[in-house]
């Protein structure tokens, strides 16, 4: 699965990608979401259909997918760049909770436990005092 951008920080939330039970923050409640159809008519909106959390009558609204963002606990595929070797892993991690962890990719995480491990970066010689 790829994650479409169009800023660094501000992936784009595409209609495949809701599940049902997901919790989005919307008008400053959290939410759950019943049901999500993409519109023809307006290809930058879905058409959420959501339950609130404290309970009540299921509403159907039309959400510019920007505003999903504030608050969606979605988990993703997220590329990032390996602490050790610099290749490309990709990370699930929950956007709504910010940056994700530095990471390792498989290769260096077996070097570590083994004890060979080389990094890219050299550590700075200790000098005499």
């Amino acid at each position: 699965m790829t994650v479409e951008t169009r800023k660094q920080a501000d992936p784009t939330v595409r209609t495949e990608e809701l599940q049902r039970r997901d919790q989005v923050l919307l008008f400053g409640q959290v939410v759950e979401i019943a049901d999500v159809q993409q519109v023809r008519e307006f290809p930058t909106c879905v058409n959420l259909v959501i339950l609130p959390t404290g309970g009540g009558q299921p509403r159907e609204t039309l959400v510019p997918r920007d505003m999903l963002l504030l608050g969606l606990r979605l988990p993703r595929l997220v590329p990032t760049a390996c602490q050790g070797c610099k290749c490309v892993v990709k990370l699930p991690v929950d956007l709504a909770h910010g940056q994700p962890p530095a990471v390792l990719c498989g290769r260096c995480r077996g070097r570590i436990v083994e004890g060979t491990a080389q990094w890219t970066q050299q550590p700075v010689p200790a000098g005499r005092y």
